[in-house]
């Protein structure tokens, strides 16, 4: 009977300890699972810095609510790209690693592939591991293990952070004005000179519409190429933008001369933004 309550007691002590060990290991996987790469506000962040040893800084600043590519151009910046950034901030950390105990070389670290500056806050990125993919990116002396969801966007081109809009979203078109021809609103309804009857209110509205709505699918950086003609947009705030028709065919190309941009556009674009014409069908 003796034997049988010491086993029974040594089977609850040992049942105790196991229960004590899955507890903590699951305290610790919710630890890792919570751990975040910084607790810094993304909402206060105003400059943002890619640099990289094999290409131009790409520099972008908030001007307000607004973001801007400010360098290597000067141009709106694509807003999901720089929320892309920031989102960073929040990262999940799977593994932190202290610096001081470790080479930084094991991980591409010194130097680091590249370098991304937020304010002040600097965040290194390194190799990633092979058994996950994920990405080595160091902070605040400590190395982190996080989700490579970012860092090639990094390794882009600055036109690859630069809005594929044509027309500003906050801009309200007023005039546009092709070779021999523009069209204005007026009021609430649009017109066109030199006058034409055959064009309807309709359809003149909807060329503002699709050059107010119209995406680049790609931008490049403009060579001063030979324009077939000029198209000026006026908005609403006194701000004019001026945009050379290099191509019509097989693609839509546009070029900013003043931005150092070039927008090229679905074939398609072409019809729907530059052609005015007799019963149209709208879009």
């Amino acid at each position: 009977m003796q034997k049988r309550l010491i086993t029974n007691l040594l089977l609850l002590i040992v049942v105790g300890v196991l229960t004590s060990v899955f507890i903590l290991s699951d305290k610790q996987v919710d630890e890792v699972k919570t751990a975040l790469l910084s607790d810094i506000d993304a909402a206060g962040i105003e400059h943002i810095t890619v640099r990289q040893s094999t290409k131009e800084d790409i520099v972008l600043n908030r001007q307000g609510q607004r973001w801007f590519v400010t360098s290597p151009v000067h141009a709106i910046a694509h807003t999901s790209r720089v929320n892309a950034i920031l989102h960073l901030l929040k990262s999940r950390s799977f593994a932190q690693i202290d610096v001081e105990d470790n080479s930084l070389e094991i991980y591409q670290l010194d130097p680091a592939i590249l370098s991304l500056r937020m304010n002040s806050h600097e965040f290194f990125f390194g190799t990633t591991e092979p058994i996950d993919d994920r990405r080595y990116v160091m902070f605040d002396n400590t190395i982190h293990l996080i989700t490579d969801h970012l860092f090639h966007q990094l390794r882009q081109s600055s036109m690859f952070f630069v809005s594929p809009r044509l027309v500003p979203e906050w801009e309200i078109i007023s005039s546009i004005q092709f070779n021999d021809q523009i069209i204005s609103k007026e009021i609430n309804s649009w017109t066109i000179l030199p006058a034409n009857n055959a064009v309807s209110t309709e359809h003149l509205g909807s060329l503002a519409q699709h050059w107010k709505k119209a995406e680049a699918r790609q931008i490049l950086q403009y060579q001063g190429a030979d324009a077939e003609e000029k198209v000026i947009l006026t908005y609403k705030s006194g701000r004019t933008a001026y945009f050379d028709v290099i191509s019509k065919t097989p693609d839509l190309i546009l070029g900013r001369a003043d931005l150092s941009l070039q927008y090229n556009l679905d074939r398609t674009m072409a019809e729907r933004l530059l052609v005015v014409v007799s019963n149209p069908e709208v879009d």
